[in-house]
């Protein structure tokens, strides 16, 4: 009995001595995360009915809270057309007729505004669609769109976006240039560092050498030397 009453004090000890454990991270469940704040809001008051009962009548409601909840919504493809009109105006005395100029465009004399193509682009090369099914989309919508045209679209972008890729290729490799020159000045600094490392290491090793050397022909050398040393 007294053993076992000793036993347990033994073990309390113990487990007073041991550190505590560290809490524990709360847990993230899985659930549905919030909707991104960039998103514009729309937001639709639900207010309810009046009061039906009889003792109020209906009548000095007070607002005490609300409830929130958020849909995810997408608007899908929205087709719009662009009507430029240019009015014309004439003067009498000097018989000219004025007009604002057109407004430049990407492909001239296109039907094509700038959010059509570059819708065209990023579906064809970031989305990875080809041109059928674009065709099919603009087609659920009534918006008849011809395989010829979206090609001659994607090749007339291409030549009007070409200076802007060779300055993107040019700029890289600038930077290409200059991360190179900067890891061969690091790498020629870092083998010079270690020229000289074993640079010194080798004249220590040649001194240590020498040393060896002078001390066991000063101390070991040939008899006659050291008789001739005694003698004189």
């Amino acid at each position: 009995m007294v053993a076992d009453q000793a036993a347990i004090e033994a073990e309390l000890e113990r487990l007073a001595r041991k550190p505590p454990r560290p809490p524990r991270k709360p847990r993230v469940r899985a659930g549905r995360q919030p909707l991104p704040p960039h998103l514009p809001r729309i937001v639709h008051v639900h207010e309810p009915e009046t009061c039906q009962c009889v003792r109020c009548g209906g009548t000095d409601l007070v607002k005490i809270g609300e409830d929130v909840t958020e849909q995810l919504d997408v608007e899908p493809a929205k087709f719009t057309v662009h009507r430029h009109v240019y009015p014309q105006y004439a003067r009498r005395p000097c018989e000219t007729i004025i007009a604002a100029p057109v407004a430049p465009a990407v492909i001239d004399g296109g039907m094509a505004a700038v959010g059509l193509l570059v819708w065209v682009l990023i579906g064809k090369f970031l989305d990875h669609l080809p041109l059928y099914r674009l065709a099919q989309i603009a087609a659920r919508q009534n918006v008849p769109l011809a395989l010829s045209t979206l090609a001659e679209w994607v090749g007339r972008l291409g030549v009007a976006l070409e200076p802007l890729a060779d300055r993107l290729a040019e700029l890289q490799r600038l930077r290409q240039i200059d991360v190179h020159r900067h890891s061969k000045s690091h790498t020629s600094n870092r083998h010079g560092l270690r020229r000289h490392w074993i640079r010194g290491r080798s004249a220590r090793a040649a001194t240590h050498t020498r040393c060896r050397t002078e001390r066991k022909s000063c101390n070991g050398g040939p008899r006659g030397l050291n008789s001739r040393s005694s003698t004189a």
